[in-house]
């Protein structure tokens, strides 16, 4: 894998395909609207990440654009990986 290139059939976080773990992917779950999990994924991710950010965003515009990139190449990712982003 290239530096700058993220490869959508492994983990998005960790970038490993795990025989420990498989993959979970929000697409295949039994959510009321197909990709939900992508989205739940990126608000997790936003809270933790925007308040690194030296000044304000449109954090949901951010967000939102972030899920449907992982939604359109059906990312997917170890429920370890993605415990990290869970909100407190």
């Amino acid at each position: 894998m290239s530096e700058n290139n993220l490869e959508w059939d492994l983990c998005i976080f960790c970038q490993t395909n795990s025989k420990d773990e498989p993959l979970q992917n929000p697409t295949a779950g039994k959510c009321s609207i197909s990709g939900d999990g992508y989205f739940t994924m990126c608000s997790n991710i936003q809270i933790k990440s925007m308040k690194c950010l030296p000044m304000a965003v449109n954090s949901s515009l951010i967000g939102e654009i972030i899920a449907r990139l992982m939604k359109s190449h059906q990312a997917r990712w170890h429920e370890c990986c993605s415990n990290m982003f869970k909100k407190l």
